[in-house]
């Protein structure tokens, strides 16, 4: 038999937790106890704004980053990546456009009947042989 199936340490248990809860009820309820707690808390955030504000003049002393200035940093790189990416994607399209009008450009043209025939073509005159 386990500690907690033993029905007497059941019963001293459920005994405790009801004298608890009542004890945390009344300390609570009673309103000097509730101020001075919120007090407390309320000094213990000023305190921690002030530290703060004392930790980053001390960083930007010894020309050292803060948190929020690596934040800001992270932010904007993450910006840039994604810039880069949209970039990377038009340039990719721009690339298959210029491929495509490359190898249109490559492919022979039908000519017109008769272009390209000694026929059409006008013969230059020939310079004169100099003795």
């Amino acid at each position: 038999m386990t500690l907690r199936s033993n029905p007497w340490i059941q019963k001293m248990m459920s005994a405790g937790e009801a004298q608890l809860d009542r004890l945390i009820s009344q300390v609570l309820g009673h309103e000097k106890f509730v101020a001075a707690l919120q007090a407390a808390v309320s000094r213990t955030v000023a305190a921690k704004g002030m530290l703060d504000k004392s930790l980053r003049a001390v960083l930007a002393t010894m020309n050292l980053p803060s948190v929020q200035d690596i934040d800001r940093l992270e932010q904007r790189l993450d910006e840039l990546d994604r810039s880069l990416g949209e970039l990377g994607g038009k340039i990719e399209e721009l690339e298959k456009k210029l491929a495509a009008k490359k190898a249109t450009a490559r492919t022979p043209r039908a000519k017109p009947a008769g272009e390209g025939t000694a026929a059409t073509k006008k013969a230059a005159p020939k310079a004169p042989k100099k003795a």
